[in-house]
């Protein structure tokens, strides 16, 4: 984060807060394994669920026989056979419980990438607030060089003038 601030000379040149905040979700580690596991056991559910839906299969032969031999002459037999298979199981326990658990997960590790983001916000938030309060502080002394440079410089011609001895200085 203070990286973003380094090159600016100012509060007013500085970034804003959105654009710091998603720079760090872009870039934030935690947040990202968090988003990649949401969708990992997202994935796993809907995998799961597969054995709960029909299966069907499906199959297709065609085969042609040419007989020649001593009894037979020239006889030709084509055929074909097509299989269409579909089947569902109406009550698979273990599927089932599978398909829930993964429905669990998914709901946890939506919720743990909802806290990350969270404690990423709030982490942004502070470091935000904190290298402005740091800029404000180098604008402050800044200008307190400024101002004892100014006063010097006054003091400088005053004595300059021997209008101020120097046990005044």
């Amino acid at each position: 984060l203070t990286l973003i601030f380094s090159g600016f000379s100012g509060i007013s040149s500085a970034a804003n807060l959105v654009d710091v905040y998603n720079y760090a979700v872009a870039s934030d580690p935690v947040s990202i394994a968090a988003q990649l596991r949401v969708l990992i056991s997202q994935e796993q559910q809907q995998q799961s669920a597969a054995p709960l839906y029909p299966q069907a299969s499906f199959s297709a032969a065609f085969s042609e026989n040419y007989l020649n031999g001593p009894t037979f002459t020239g006889y030709d037999y084509a055929g074909t056979n097509v299989r269409l298979s579909i089947s569902q199981v109406l009550l698979d326990v273990a599927n089932y419980r599978e398909n829930e658990r993964w429905g669990l997960l998914t709901e946890k590790t939506q919720a743990e990438y909802q806290q990350a983001q969270s404690e990423l916000m709030v982490r942004v938030i502070e470091r935000y607030f904190d290298v402005l309060v740091a800029l404000d502080y180098v604008d402050l002394v800044n200008q307190n060089e400024k101002t004892i440079q100014a006063n010097l410089k006054q003091v400088q011609a005053l004595f300059n003038k021997q209008l101020v001895a120097i046990t005044g200085v």
